[in-house]
Protein backbone atom coordinates (compact mmCIF):
# COMPACT_ATOMS: atom_id res chain seq x y z
CA UNK A 1 0.00 0.00 0.00
CA UNK A 2 1.90 3.40 -1.09
CA UNK A 3 1.73 6.31 0.77
CA UNK A 4 -1.53 7.79 -1.04
CA UNK A 5 -3.28 5.28 -0.75
CA UNK A 6 -2.58 4.70 3.58
CA UNK A 7 -3.57 8.62 3.90
CA UNK A 8 -6.81 8.33 2.22
CA UNK A 9 -7.16 5.31 4.41
CA UNK A 10 -6.67 7.01 7.88
CA UNK A 11 -8.82 10.14 5.95
CA UNK A 12 -11.60 7.67 5.68
CA UNK A 13 -11.12 5.89 8.93
CA UNK A 14 -11.29 9.55 11.03
CA UNK A 15 -14.28 10.78 9.38
CA UNK A 16 -16.13 7.20 10.02
CA UNK A 17 -15.09 7.73 13.84
CA UNK A 18 -16.22 11.19 13.57
CA UNK A 19 -19.27 9.63 12.03
CA UNK A 20 -19.76 6.65 14.67
CA UNK A 21 -19.18 9.52 17.81
CA UNK A 22 -21.96 11.76 16.30
CA UNK A 23 -24.42 9.12 15.66
CA UNK A 24 -23.77 7.85 19.63
CA UNK A 25 -24.86 11.64 21.01
CA UNK A 26 -27.34 12.02 19.04
CA UNK A 27 -28.88 8.85 20.53
CA UNK A 28 -28.20 9.79 23.44
CA UNK A 29 -29.73 13.04 23.26
CA UNK A 30 -32.82 11.28 21.74
CA UNK A 31 -33.15 9.78 24.49
CA UNK A 32 -32.58 11.80 27.02
CA UNK A 33 -35.50 13.90 25.46
CA UNK A 34 -37.63 10.70 25.25
CA UNK A 35 -36.91 10.43 29.33
CA UNK A 36 -37.62 14.57 29.72
CA UNK A 37 -40.81 14.07 27.91
CA UNK A 38 -42.18 11.02 29.96
CA UNK A 39 -41.17 12.85 33.32
CA UNK A 40 -42.92 15.83 32.05
CA UNK A 41 -46.55 13.53 31.43
CA UNK A 42 -46.34 10.85 33.19
CA UNK A 43 -49.11 8.56 33.81
CA UNK A 44 -49.22 9.07 37.66
CA UNK A 45 -48.95 12.73 37.34
CA UNK A 46 -52.29 12.84 35.29
CA UNK A 47 -53.89 10.31 37.48
CA UNK A 48 -53.17 12.10 40.90
CA UNK A 49 -54.43 15.42 38.82
CA UNK A 50 -57.65 13.65 37.94
CA UNK A 51 -58.22 12.22 40.93
CA UNK A 52 -57.88 15.89 42.49
CA UNK A 53 -60.31 17.29 40.34
CA UNK A 54 -63.04 15.01 41.21
CA UNK A 55 -62.53 13.93 44.77
CA UNK A 56 -65.01 16.76 45.98
CA UNK A 57 -67.72 14.84 44.94
CA UNK A 58 -66.37 11.55 46.77
CA UNK A 59 -66.17 13.42 50.13
CA UNK A 60 -68.34 13.91 52.85
CA UNK A 61 -68.17 15.95 55.76
CA UNK A 62 -70.00 15.12 58.58
CA UNK A 63 -68.95 18.00 61.57
CA UNK A 64 -65.05 17.66 61.83
CA UNK A 65 -65.44 13.95 60.06
CA UNK A 66 -64.40 13.42 56.55
CA UNK A 67 -64.66 10.13 54.75
CA UNK A 68 -63.72 9.88 51.29
CA UNK A 69 -64.85 6.62 48.76
CA UNK A 70 -63.10 3.62 48.65
CA UNK A 71 -62.66 3.94 44.85
CA UNK A 72 -60.83 6.71 45.19
CA UNK A 73 -58.56 5.71 48.08
CA UNK A 74 -58.21 2.63 46.03
CA UNK A 75 -56.40 4.59 43.10
CA UNK A 76 -54.70 6.58 45.82
CA UNK A 77 -53.29 3.32 46.93
CA UNK A 78 -52.53 1.78 43.22
CA UNK A 79 -50.45 4.57 42.46
CA UNK A 80 -48.35 4.69 45.42
CA UNK A 81 -49.44 8.05 46.54
CA UNK A 82 -50.85 9.42 49.94
CA UNK A 83 -53.91 11.40 50.52
CA UNK A 84 -54.60 14.54 53.20
CA UNK A 85 -57.45 16.49 53.72
CA UNK A 86 -57.08 20.23 55.57
CA UNK A 87 -59.32 21.86 57.23
CA UNK A 88 -59.47 26.26 56.51
CA UNK A 89 -56.86 26.86 59.52
CA UNK A 90 -54.32 24.18 57.22
CA UNK A 91 -54.83 21.48 60.17
CA UNK A 92 -55.04 17.59 59.28
CA UNK A 93 -58.55 16.22 59.30
CA UNK A 94 -58.40 13.24 57.16
CA UNK A 95 -55.24 10.99 56.29
CA UNK A 96 -54.60 8.22 54.24
CA UNK A 97 -51.27 6.48 53.97
CA UNK A 98 -49.58 9.93 55.03
CA UNK A 99 -46.12 8.97 55.99
CA UNK A 100 -44.85 10.55 59.68
CA UNK A 101 -42.38 12.57 58.08
CA UNK A 102 -45.41 14.40 56.73
CA UNK A 103 -46.54 17.48 58.83
CA UNK A 104 -49.79 17.81 59.94
CA UNK A 105 -50.54 21.27 59.43
CA UNK A 106 -49.35 23.70 57.26
CA UNK A 107 -48.34 27.44 57.55
CA UNK A 108 -50.55 29.87 54.67
CA UNK A 109 -48.53 30.20 51.53
CA UNK A 110 -46.15 26.64 52.59
CA UNK A 111 -48.39 24.54 49.94
CA UNK A 112 -47.73 26.67 46.88
CA UNK A 113 -44.39 26.40 47.21
CA UNK A 114 -44.35 23.37 48.20
CA UNK A 115 -46.50 22.16 45.13
CA UNK A 116 -43.54 22.90 43.15
CA UNK A 117 -40.67 21.85 45.74
CA UNK A 118 -40.51 19.20 48.23
CA UNK A 119 -37.87 18.63 51.03
CA UNK A 120 -39.70 15.82 52.32
CA UNK A 121 -39.10 13.27 49.44
CA UNK A 122 -42.56 13.82 47.85
CA UNK A 123 -44.24 16.27 45.20
CA UNK A 124 -47.23 17.60 46.48
CA UNK A 125 -50.50 17.94 44.03
CA UNK A 126 -53.28 20.05 45.94
CA UNK A 127 -56.91 21.21 45.35
CA UNK A 128 -58.77 23.65 47.01
CA UNK A 129 -63.19 23.88 47.38
CA UNK A 130 -65.86 24.47 49.54
CA UNK A 131 -67.61 21.60 51.15
CA UNK A 132 -70.53 22.02 53.53
CA UNK A 133 -69.70 26.02 54.24
CA UNK A 134 -66.27 24.94 55.17
CA UNK A 135 -62.78 25.70 52.73
CA UNK A 136 -61.12 22.60 52.22
CA UNK A 137 -57.88 21.61 51.00
CA UNK A 138 -57.03 18.13 49.46
CA UNK A 139 -53.33 16.64 49.08
CA UNK A 140 -52.00 14.24 47.27
CA UNK A 141 -48.44 12.89 47.43
CA UNK A 142 -46.67 11.79 44.92
CA UNK A 143 -43.06 10.36 45.74
CA UNK A 144 -40.35 12.33 44.05
CA UNK A 145 -38.74 11.21 41.18
CA UNK A 146 -34.94 9.87 41.35
CA UNK A 147 -34.33 11.73 37.83
CA UNK A 148 -34.39 15.16 37.42
CA UNK A 149 -36.09 16.96 33.97
CA UNK A 150 -34.06 17.67 31.04
CA UNK A 151 -34.98 21.06 29.68
CA UNK A 152 -35.28 21.45 25.76
CA UNK A 153 -32.85 23.83 26.30
CA UNK A 154 -30.08 21.86 27.95
CA UNK A 155 -30.80 19.31 24.62
CA UNK A 156 -30.07 21.83 22.19
CA UNK A 157 -26.73 23.35 23.47
CA UNK A 158 -25.65 19.34 24.07
CA UNK A 159 -26.23 18.93 20.62
CA UNK A 160 -24.91 22.12 19.79
CA UNK A 161 -21.89 21.57 21.90
CA UNK A 162 -21.49 17.95 20.14
CA UNK A 163 -21.71 19.38 16.90
CA UNK A 164 -18.56 21.61 17.22
CA UNK A 165 -16.72 20.13 20.07
CA UNK A 166 -16.49 16.15 18.46
CA UNK A 167 -15.15 17.65 14.94
CA UNK A 168 -12.85 19.75 16.91
CA UNK A 169 -11.80 16.44 18.92
CA UNK A 170 -11.17 14.25 15.83
CA UNK A 171 -9.50 17.17 14.10
CA UNK A 172 -6.90 17.18 16.67
CA UNK A 173 -6.31 14.05 16.91
CA UNK A 174 -6.16 13.75 13.44
CA UNK A 175 -3.79 16.67 13.18
CA UNK A 176 -1.89 15.16 16.01
CA UNK A 177 -0.97 11.47 14.31
CA UNK A 178 -0.32 13.41 10.54
CA UNK A 179 0.76 16.31 11.37
CA UNK A 180 3.62 15.48 14.17
CA UNK A 181 5.52 13.78 11.36
CA UNK A 182 5.20 15.84 9.38
CA UNK A 183 6.50 18.70 11.59
CA UNK A 184 9.61 16.07 12.61
CA UNK A 185 10.16 15.63 8.41
CA UNK A 186 10.24 19.16 8.29
CA UNK A 187 12.57 19.60 11.16
CA UNK A 188 14.76 17.12 9.66
CA UNK A 189 14.62 18.92 5.88
CA UNK A 190 15.83 21.91 7.75
CA UNK A 191 18.59 20.59 9.48
CA UNK A 192 19.94 18.95 6.26
CA UNK A 193 19.85 22.95 5.04
CA UNK A 194 21.93 23.74 7.70
CA UNK A 195 24.28 20.80 7.51
CA UNK A 196 22.81 18.98 10.46
CA UNK A 197 22.69 15.37 8.77
CA UNK A 198 21.36 13.58 12.15
CA UNK A 199 17.33 12.90 12.34
CA UNK A 200 16.33 14.98 15.04
CA UNK A 201 15.86 12.93 18.06
CA UNK A 202 14.09 13.66 21.64
CA UNK A 203 15.12 14.18 24.88
CA UNK A 204 16.67 10.31 25.46
CA UNK A 205 19.03 10.35 22.40
CA UNK A 206 16.43 8.69 20.78
CA UNK A 207 15.63 9.61 16.58
CA UNK A 208 11.93 10.67 17.45
CA UNK A 209 10.11 9.04 14.54
CA UNK A 210 11.80 5.50 16.24
CA UNK A 211 11.44 3.84 19.84
CA UNK A 212 13.62 2.82 22.41
CA UNK A 213 13.95 -0.69 20.20
CA UNK A 214 14.73 1.28 16.83
CA UNK A 215 11.44 0.46 15.60
CA UNK A 216 9.32 2.90 13.39
CA UNK A 217 6.75 4.53 15.71
CA UNK A 218 3.15 3.67 15.05
CA UNK A 219 2.00 7.59 14.03
CA UNK A 220 5.36 7.72 11.48
CA UNK A 221 4.79 4.02 9.84
CA UNK A 222 2.69 6.11 7.21
CA UNK A 223 5.22 7.66 6.06
CA UNK A 224 7.72 4.94 6.35
CA UNK A 225 8.93 5.83 2.48
CA UNK A 226 9.61 9.59 2.96
CA UNK A 227 11.60 8.51 6.02
CA UNK A 228 13.83 6.14 4.13
CA UNK A 229 13.95 8.79 1.61
CA UNK A 230 15.34 11.57 4.18
CA UNK A 231 17.43 9.00 6.08
CA UNK A 232 19.40 8.09 2.48
CA UNK A 233 19.04 11.85 1.81
CA UNK A 234 20.91 12.21 5.19
CA UNK A 235 23.72 9.50 4.23
CA UNK A 236 24.39 10.82 1.21
CA UNK A 237 24.64 14.15 1.74
CA UNK A 238 27.18 13.37 4.47
CA UNK A 239 29.27 10.92 2.45
CA UNK A 240 29.44 13.85 0.19
CA UNK A 241 30.23 16.37 2.53
CA UNK A 242 33.12 14.24 4.08
CA UNK A 243 33.97 13.42 0.37
CA UNK A 244 34.16 17.35 -0.37
CA UNK A 245 36.15 17.77 2.63
CA UNK A 246 38.93 15.28 2.08
CA UNK A 247 38.94 16.55 -1.71
CA UNK A 248 39.48 20.18 -0.70
CA UNK A 249 42.27 19.04 1.83
CA UNK A 250 43.71 16.84 -1.54
CA UNK A 251 43.49 19.84 -3.59
CA UNK A 252 45.15 21.97 -0.88
CA UNK A 253 47.75 19.21 -0.42
CA UNK A 254 48.18 19.12 -4.97
CA UNK A 255 48.27 22.99 -4.61
CA UNK A 256 51.60 23.43 -2.68
CA UNK A 257 53.11 20.48 -4.07
CA UNK A 258 52.32 21.54 -7.54
CA UNK A 259 53.68 25.46 -6.36
CA UNK A 260 56.74 23.95 -5.07
CA UNK A 261 57.27 21.72 -7.55
CA UNK A 262 57.17 24.89 -9.72
CA UNK A 263 59.52 27.16 -7.50
CA UNK A 264 62.05 24.40 -7.75
CA UNK A 265 62.75 24.57 -11.55
CA UNK A 266 62.15 28.29 -11.67
CA UNK A 267 64.25 29.29 -9.00
CA UNK A 268 66.99 27.20 -11.20
CA UNK A 269 65.99 29.20 -13.99
CA UNK A 270 65.76 32.46 -12.46
CA UNK A 271 69.75 32.15 -10.84
CA UNK A 272 71.04 31.46 -14.09
CA UNK A 273 69.24 33.76 -15.85
CA UNK A 274 70.71 36.36 -13.45
CA UNK A 275 74.29 34.63 -13.94
CA UNK A 276 73.89 35.21 -17.99
CA UNK A 277 72.79 38.64 -17.46
CA UNK A 278 75.37 39.78 -15.21
CA UNK A 279 77.29 42.70 -16.29
CA UNK A 280 80.30 42.32 -14.16
CA UNK A 281 81.37 38.39 -15.68
CA UNK A 282 82.06 36.76 -18.93
CA UNK A 283 81.29 33.43 -19.63
CA UNK A 284 82.75 31.46 -21.81
CA UNK A 285 81.17 29.45 -24.63
CA UNK A 286 81.32 26.30 -23.08
CA UNK A 287 79.46 27.52 -19.41
CA UNK A 288 76.71 29.30 -21.03
CA UNK A 289 76.14 26.23 -23.49
CA UNK A 290 75.92 24.32 -19.62
CA UNK A 291 73.31 26.69 -18.23
CA UNK A 292 71.18 26.85 -21.40
CA UNK A 293 70.71 23.22 -21.12
CA UNK A 294 70.06 23.26 -17.33
CA UNK A 295 67.34 26.10 -18.09
CA UNK A 296 65.86 23.67 -20.57
CA UNK A 297 65.74 20.83 -18.81
CA UNK A 298 63.94 22.72 -16.10
CA UNK A 299 61.82 24.24 -18.40
CA UNK A 300 60.42 20.57 -19.96
CA UNK A 301 60.34 19.74 -16.56
CA UNK A 302 58.03 22.59 -15.65
CA UNK A 303 56.34 21.35 -19.56
CA UNK A 304 55.83 17.83 -18.70
CA UNK A 305 54.32 18.83 -15.08
CA UNK A 306 51.90 21.34 -16.73
CA UNK A 307 50.80 18.85 -19.51
CA UNK A 308 50.64 15.86 -16.43
CA UNK A 309 47.70 18.44 -15.11
CA UNK A 310 45.98 18.89 -17.43
CA UNK A 311 45.84 15.53 -18.32
CA UNK A 312 44.87 15.22 -15.07
CA UNK A 313 42.10 16.85 -14.95
CA UNK A 314 40.65 15.58 -18.09
CA UNK A 315 40.63 12.40 -17.26
CA UNK A 316 38.92 12.96 -14.34
CA UNK A 317 36.02 14.96 -16.01
CA UNK A 318 35.69 12.07 -18.61
CA UNK A 319 37.38 15.06 -21.77
CA UNK A 320 39.73 12.78 -23.27
CA UNK A 321 38.39 10.85 -26.31
CA UNK A 322 40.41 7.56 -27.12
CA UNK A 323 40.79 6.72 -30.33
CA UNK A 324 41.19 2.81 -30.38
CA UNK A 325 42.40 0.10 -33.07
CA UNK A 326 42.43 -3.00 -33.13
CA UNK A 327 46.30 -3.60 -33.66
CA UNK A 328 49.03 -5.63 -32.44
CA UNK A 329 49.88 -4.96 -28.52
CA UNK A 330 52.46 -7.37 -28.50
CA UNK A 331 54.45 -5.59 -30.71
CA UNK A 332 53.72 -2.20 -29.43
CA UNK A 333 55.05 -3.23 -26.03
CA UNK A 334 57.82 -4.71 -27.44
CA UNK A 335 58.78 -1.07 -29.12
CA UNK A 336 58.42 0.50 -25.79
CA UNK A 337 60.70 -1.88 -24.04
CA UNK A 338 63.17 -1.51 -26.56
CA UNK A 339 62.93 2.19 -26.45
CA UNK A 340 63.65 2.30 -22.84
CA UNK A 341 66.90 0.08 -23.34
CA UNK A 342 67.92 2.63 -25.89
CA UNK A 343 67.64 5.53 -22.84
CA UNK A 344 70.85 6.67 -22.54
CA UNK A 345 69.98 6.95 -18.64
CA UNK A 346 68.44 3.35 -18.73
CA UNK A 347 71.75 1.63 -20.24
CA UNK A 348 72.74 0.29 -16.88
CA UNK A 349 69.72 -1.94 -16.22
CA UNK A 350 68.97 -4.97 -17.78
CA UNK A 351 65.55 -4.99 -19.14
CA UNK A 352 63.68 -8.08 -20.70
CA UNK A 353 60.41 -8.90 -22.77
CA UNK A 354 58.48 -11.97 -23.32
CA UNK A 355 55.52 -12.54 -24.76
CA UNK A 356 52.88 -15.83 -24.42
CA UNK A 357 52.05 -15.37 -28.57
CA UNK A 358 53.98 -13.36 -31.28
CA UNK A 359 51.08 -11.36 -32.08
CA UNK A 360 47.68 -9.98 -30.27
CA UNK A 361 45.02 -8.18 -31.85
CA UNK A 362 43.72 -6.06 -29.46
CA UNK A 363 41.90 -2.39 -29.66
CA UNK A 364 43.66 0.31 -28.16
CA UNK A 365 44.52 4.12 -28.44
CA UNK A 366 48.58 4.24 -29.17
CA UNK A 367 49.18 7.34 -27.55
CA UNK A 368 47.66 7.50 -24.56
CA UNK A 369 48.05 3.43 -23.77
CA UNK A 370 52.01 4.00 -24.70
CA UNK A 371 51.88 7.33 -22.21
CA UNK A 372 50.42 5.32 -19.50
CA UNK A 373 53.21 2.08 -20.47
CA UNK A 374 55.97 4.72 -20.36
CA UNK A 375 55.62 6.05 -17.33
CA UNK A 376 55.31 2.67 -15.56
CA UNK A 377 58.14 1.23 -17.00
CA UNK A 378 60.11 4.43 -16.11
CA UNK A 379 59.32 4.66 -12.74
CA UNK A 380 61.22 0.42 -12.83
CA UNK A 381 64.07 1.79 -13.94
CA UNK A 382 64.29 4.70 -12.47
CA UNK A 383 63.81 4.39 -8.67
CA UNK A 384 65.71 1.14 -8.71
CA UNK A 385 69.60 1.18 -8.46
CA UNK A 386 71.26 0.31 -11.82
CA UNK A 387 71.59 -3.52 -11.05
CA UNK A 388 67.92 -4.11 -10.98
CA UNK A 389 66.58 -6.50 -13.80
CA UNK A 390 63.36 -4.96 -15.18
CA UNK A 391 60.99 -8.08 -17.17
CA UNK A 392 57.92 -7.19 -19.23
CA UNK A 393 55.79 -9.91 -20.13
CA UNK A 394 51.97 -9.53 -22.50
CA UNK A 395 49.80 -12.93 -22.27
CA UNK A 396 45.92 -13.07 -23.62
CA UNK A 397 43.26 -13.46 -20.99
CA UNK A 398 40.00 -15.17 -21.03
CA UNK A 399 40.15 -16.23 -24.80
CA UNK A 400 41.28 -19.67 -27.35
CA UNK A 401 41.34 -16.67 -29.93
CA UNK A 402 43.26 -14.26 -29.27
CA UNK A 403 41.63 -11.66 -31.47
CA UNK A 404 38.75 -11.34 -28.86
CA UNK A 405 40.97 -11.82 -25.38
CA UNK A 406 41.86 -9.88 -23.28
CA UNK A 407 45.27 -8.73 -22.37
CA UNK A 408 47.39 -8.97 -19.37
CA UNK A 409 50.78 -6.82 -19.41
CA UNK A 410 53.16 -7.41 -16.29
CA UNK A 411 56.19 -5.43 -15.21
CA UNK A 412 58.12 -7.09 -12.37
CA UNK A 413 61.59 -6.36 -10.85
CA UNK A 414 63.94 -7.32 -8.12
CA UNK A 415 64.66 -4.08 -6.80
CA UNK A 416 64.50 -2.07 -4.06
CA UNK A 417 60.11 -2.93 -3.31
CA UNK A 418 58.09 -0.65 -1.29
CA UNK A 419 56.08 -0.81 1.79
CA UNK A 420 52.53 -1.34 2.78
CA UNK A 421 51.69 2.47 2.79
CA UNK A 422 53.74 3.04 -0.25
CA UNK A 423 51.76 0.72 -2.85
CA UNK A 424 48.09 2.06 -1.01
CA UNK A 425 48.89 5.41 -2.08
CA UNK A 426 51.24 4.32 -5.02
CA UNK A 427 48.69 6.38 -7.28
CA UNK A 428 48.04 8.96 -5.20
CA UNK A 429 48.76 12.61 -6.85
CA UNK A 430 51.74 14.19 -5.12
CA UNK A 431 52.11 11.16 -2.76
CA UNK A 432 56.19 10.79 -3.00
CA UNK A 433 56.02 15.07 -2.79
CA UNK A 434 58.64 16.51 -4.90
CA UNK A 435 61.75 15.33 -6.72
CA UNK A 436 64.56 17.76 -6.87
CA UNK A 437 66.99 15.20 -8.40
CA UNK A 438 68.79 16.44 -11.49
CA UNK A 439 68.82 12.95 -12.72
CA UNK A 440 64.91 12.54 -12.39
CA UNK A 441 64.29 15.83 -13.65
CA UNK A 442 62.01 15.28 -16.15
CA UNK A 443 59.60 13.34 -13.88
CA UNK A 444 56.40 15.48 -13.15
CA UNK A 445 55.53 13.34 -9.87
CA UNK A 446 52.08 12.60 -11.71
CA UNK A 447 53.04 9.61 -13.72
CA UNK A 448 51.53 6.93 -11.76
CA UNK A 449 48.55 8.85 -10.99
CA UNK A 450 47.85 9.55 -15.28
CA UNK A 451 48.83 5.86 -15.94
CA UNK A 452 46.39 4.56 -13.50
CA UNK A 453 43.69 6.76 -15.32
CA UNK A 454 44.36 6.37 -18.57
CA UNK A 455 44.38 2.50 -18.03
CA UNK A 456 40.87 2.66 -16.69
CA UNK A 457 40.14 4.86 -19.52
CA UNK A 458 40.73 1.77 -21.55
CA UNK A 459 37.91 -0.16 -19.08
CA UNK A 460 41.00 -2.27 -17.22
CA UNK A 461 42.53 -1.80 -13.70
CA UNK A 462 46.30 -2.18 -12.27
CA UNK A 463 47.55 -4.06 -9.66
CA UNK A 464 50.57 -3.43 -7.33
CA UNK A 465 52.11 -6.11 -5.37
CA UNK A 466 55.83 -5.37 -3.66
CA UNK A 467 58.19 -6.24 -1.00
CA UNK A 468 60.75 -4.06 0.58
CA UNK A 469 64.08 -5.48 -0.36
CA UNK A 470 62.97 -8.19 -2.84
CA UNK A 471 61.11 -6.12 -5.79
CA UNK A 472 58.05 -5.00 -6.75
CA UNK A 473 54.99 -6.38 -9.80
CA UNK A 474 52.68 -4.44 -11.37
CA UNK A 475 50.03 -5.84 -13.42
CA UNK A 476 47.52 -4.21 -16.26
CA UNK A 477 44.68 -6.13 -17.03
CA UNK A 478 42.81 -4.84 -20.42
CA UNK A 479 39.10 -6.50 -20.44
CA UNK A 480 37.92 -9.25 -23.53
CA UNK A 481 37.71 -7.51 -26.77
CA UNK A 482 33.64 -8.28 -26.51
CA UNK A 483 33.50 -6.30 -23.11
CA UNK A 484 34.72 -2.87 -24.90
CA UNK A 485 32.69 -3.53 -27.58
CA UNK A 486 29.61 -3.87 -24.95
CA UNK A 487 30.87 -0.63 -23.29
Amino acid sequence: MNLKTRLTMRFLLQLGLLVVLQSVVYIGIMVAARRATIDFSSKERVTAASILEHIPKYTTLTGSTVSIAPTVLSKVAHAGDWLQVLDGNGRQIYAYRVPNNIPTHYSPGYLVYEHSKSDLGYTLHTWYAELNGQSITWIVGEKAKSYSGVSLLQLILAFGLSLVGLPLLVALLFGRRLGAPLLHMMSWLQGLATGTFDEPKDTSGTPRSRNASGKIRRSYQVYREVLAALNNLSLTLARNEAEYRKLEQTREEWITGVSHDLKTPLSTVKGYGDLLSAVDYSWTEAETRGFAKIVSEKAEYMENLIEDLNLTFRLKNEDLPLERRPQDIVEFVRRLVIQLINTETHEHQEVTFNSYSDYLIYPFDTHWLGRALENLLSNAVLHNPPETSVKVQVKPVNAFDYIHSGVKISISDNGRGMDEETVEHLFDRYYRGTNTNPEHSKSSGLGTAVAKQLIESHGGQIDVHSVPGEGTNITITLPPQNEILKN
